[in-house]
């Protein structure tokens, strides 16, 4: 007999979490605690964009299963907005309260590394899903450039799936890690490689300098799409030909661009879900 499984979901991820039930099959979605999850394992779903409310409300849904007896919560975090430097001694009591929560029994997320050396996370890669999606493409010429925050270990996988060399390193506005050589910037089809986009203001700087310089095209690979107000308007702008990100954060469809393509995140998280039910 198969176990029976509980999916619950926080505010900003109900889109997610109904496409992670659908692709996970036998589970039970439902927005409400009630006696009937007695004594079943649950997976609660959130991604947090604002510490106060999202992390308030990510507690309430704890505390709630906790009433209602349910066995152990398997929390899935997509995205966790966080500033390391400013926020770091908030984060590691929040996390260190999460992991010592006698119900919750492992804590999952997608492309935060840096979370994944500060706390004991589950970490599901990214470079994962676009495997299929990059082969559309059918582009030569390729070349790699990088955000200095991802680490070179990401970029090296999508270097090596591309098979292709990385060219740049970049770590912040008017902070370049590396001189470029220019002479392999020159007709390539780029891709630039982040974790997270807010402003998009890094990212366009970039791919200025990079067609500035004789580049063919320039696409961008980020997990996390953040995307303040005036990031919309300086991508459809820029000469940036395909922002490629997942569904960790919800997107307003009245904003999307023709730029944007989003590839569902959901389909990884539900194979994911189904390996630490069965071990």
């Amino acid at each position: 007999m198969k176990k029976k499984f509980f999916l619950f979901s926080m505010k900003k991820s109900f889109n997610l979490s109904k496409e992670i039930a659908h692709y996970y099959g036998n589970i039970i979605y439902s927005k409400n605690f009630s006696e009937s999850v007695r004594g079943y394992s649950i997976f609660l779903i959130g991604s947090i964009l604002h510490h106060i409310d999202d992390v308030n409300e990510l507690l309430f849904m704890c505390n709630e299963a906790f009433r209602v007896g349910v066995k152990n919560i398997i929390l899935i975090i997509p995205f966790f907005k966080l500033n390391i430097k400013n926020d770091f001694f908030f984060i590691k009591h929040l996390f260190s309260n999460l992991i010592a929560f006698p119900l919750i029994k492992k804590i999952i997320t997608m492309d935060l590394n840096l979370m994944r050396y500060i706390f004991n996370i589950k970490y599901i890669d990214y470079s994962i899903i676009l495997k299929k999606y990059l082969k559309t493409k059918k582009l030569d010429n390729i070349s790699i450039a990088y955000n200095y925050n991802i680490g070179v270990d990401i970029a090296n996988i999508y270097a090596k799936y591309l098979k292709t060399d990385i060219v740049f390193c970049f770590k912040k506005k008017n902070k370049l890690m590396n001189n470029i050589k220019y002479e392999n910037i020159k007709n390539k089809n780029l891709f630039i490689i982040d974790n997270l986009v807010f402003t998009a203001n890094t990212l366009l700087m970039v791919t200025n300098m990079f067609k500035h310089q004789g580049a063919k095209s320039i696409r961008a690979i980020v997990t996390h799409p953040v995307l303040s107000e005036n990031a919309y308007k300086n991508i459809e702008k820029s000469f940036l030909e395909e922002l490629i990100v997942s569904n960790t954060i919800e997107i307003d469809n009245k904003k999307l661009l023709n730029k944007i393509s989003i590839l569902t995140s959901a389909k990884i998280f539900a194979e994911f879900m189904h390996f630490i039910t069965k071990k």
